[in-house]
């Protein structure tokens, strides 16, 4: 449960049972990372304060991929996504709420999420109370139930202030 800065690295994981980059708690701070050819999954979050600046993840295709990004709230998990790109090949961002103890939150404020096989954003046991987007772009998404107030999802899928 300490502070950990991941910045400007490339990671390249061939692991079929973890996430390239698990945050379990603590601090983080990830930005400018690339993250390619995961196979299990790219950032995989289960508690903490997270901050994603300019992140591009992209996972490759099989039955063992997941999500590239993935939040469960086993301890308070709190994320805030500041641009980047998030290619997954179930979801590009999948939240589970798996405790009602602890906090879930993540807020979108940029980036571009997408899939190759199931949806753009995943819901756990989590609603719209746990996810906030103001910005970013959702291919094959509707994301109206969870954009902040005064935002909204325009035609070509990019959240844009009203």
């Amino acid at each position: 449960n300490g502070d950990i800065v991941i910045k400007s690295a490339k990671i390249e994981s061939g692991s079929k049972t973890n996430y390239s980059v698990g945050i379990n708690g603590g601090t983080a701070t990830i930005e400018y990372v690339e993250i390619i050819n995961s196979v299990r999954g790219g950032i995989g979050i289960s508690g903490g304060n997270v901050t994603i600046n300019n992140a591009k993840v992209t996972m490759k295709s099989g039955n063992k991929s997941m999500h590239a990004v993935y939040v469960k709230n086993a301890s308070n998990a709190k994320v805030t996504i500041n641009n980047g790109s998030f290619a997954g090949y179930r979801a590009g961002l999948c939240l589970e709420k798996v405790n009602d103890t602890y906090e879930l939150n993540v807020v979108v404020n940029g980036g571009t999420f997408t899939h190759s096989k199931s949806e753009t954003i995943r819901m756990t046991n989590a609603d719209a109370t746990h996810l906030t987007i103001k910005g970013g772009t959702f291919k094959k998404a509707n994301v109206t139930p969870y954009l902040a107030e005064g935002y909204v999802q325009n035609t070509d899928g990019i959240v844009v202030t009203e």
